[in-house]
């Protein structure tokens, strides 16, 4: 009798439990986030520091547009028994931080057998200035990061893995919105590539975002932090899509002129030898990849700008 040979099973989600039994995505995770712990910022930094932790400790409702689950993750990390509540809450962003870098290996080792490219290329990320800048203080582009890594494993690696894939899109939202932009892109591609049915994309994106109504829930008790005042549906809709800062689908932040400051930031994260091998490595993947096409491209430049200069 003639044996079938048994399906490797790569396209549905099936984790690989071995890569995380192996040494090198764990020291991915654990290079990244000592550095990032012994260059912790051990109280409130500038900008928007203070409020996200006062939220975060009180679950009020910080800026527009509130970042629902970085307050809900962030007041379980405030609640640790080290140190001040602020050095805790800037503990949360290190620990994204090591994320980031392991979720980041097991996605490249994929696709790039040699191992120690894709560490340099991880630890080259991680240690980037702008990225460093948002893992050793409290900022929301911390979860944003690893939320976005978290999408691109799973878009990459799992053809079948739809419903986490949404599950992780709406998920995103949460974070914040402006992720929505690259959210368009995927699910159009879901539906018209992968031939995913609408309703279950509905149904995650309509199920998750009743994770916002903990907002008016909060408005109503009037915490210590409340923008925006939630409490009913007008003011509920300007502090979810940012009306305070002219809609988070503003061109004002889309125009030339921001663009340019894109690129002039990137370039000196990088340093322009860095873009060049950018550039080399961004051609050859699209060639090598298949699956990395110009979609993935389109988001990863639009989560990138929505970071705009804090990344």
């Amino acid at each position: 009798t003639s044996s079938r040979r048994r399906p490797s099973g790569r396209g549905s989600f099936s984790i690989n439990k071995t890569l995380f039994t192996k040494p090198i995505p764990v020291l991915l995770f654990l290079i990244p986030f000592t550095i990032y712990l012994k260059s912790l910022a051990p109280t409130i930094t500038p900008g928007d520091s203070g409020e996200l932790i006062s939220a975060a400790y009180t679950l009020g409702v910080p800026h527009p547009p509130a970042f629902p689950l970085y307050v809900l993750l962030g007041r379980l990390f405030s609640l640790l028994p080290l140190g001040e509540i602020a050095y805790r809450m800037n503990l949360f962003a290190a620990v994204c931080g090591g994320l980031v870098g392991m979720l980041m290996f097991l996605t490249l080792i994929q696709e790039i057998k040699p191992k120690p490219i894709v560490v340099i290329g991880v630890l080259f990320f991680t240690f980037m200035p702008g990225i460093w800048m948002q893992m050793n203080r409290s900022e929301v582009f911390c979860l944003y990061l690893v939320i976005l890594a978290a999408i691109f494993s799973v878009f990459l690696k799992y053809e079948r893995a739809n419903k986490l894939l949404t599950f992780l899109l709406a998920l995103g939202f949460t974070v914040h919105p402006w992720l929505a932009l690259s959210h368009f892109i995927l699910v159009a591609y879901l539906l018209l590539k992968r031939k995913v049915r609408l309703f279950p994309l509905l149904f995650n994106f309509t199920g998750l975002f009743f994770m916002y109504f903990i907002l008016p829930l909060r408005s109503i008790q009037h915490p210590f932090v409340n923008w925006g005042q939630p409490d009913n549906i007008a003011r509920f809709i300007k502090v979810v899509f940012a009306y305070k800062y002219q809609g988070l689908l503003s061109p004002s932040w889309l125009n030339f002129t921001q663009f340019k400051g894109y690129l002039v930031n990137i370039s000196q994260q990088y340093t322009y030898a860095g873009m060049l091998l950018v550039a080399v490595g961004a051609y050859l993947a699209i060639k090598r990849l298949q699956k990395l096409n110009w979609l993935v491209l389109a988001v990863l430049k639009i989560g990138r700008a929505s970071c705009r200069e804090r990344v």
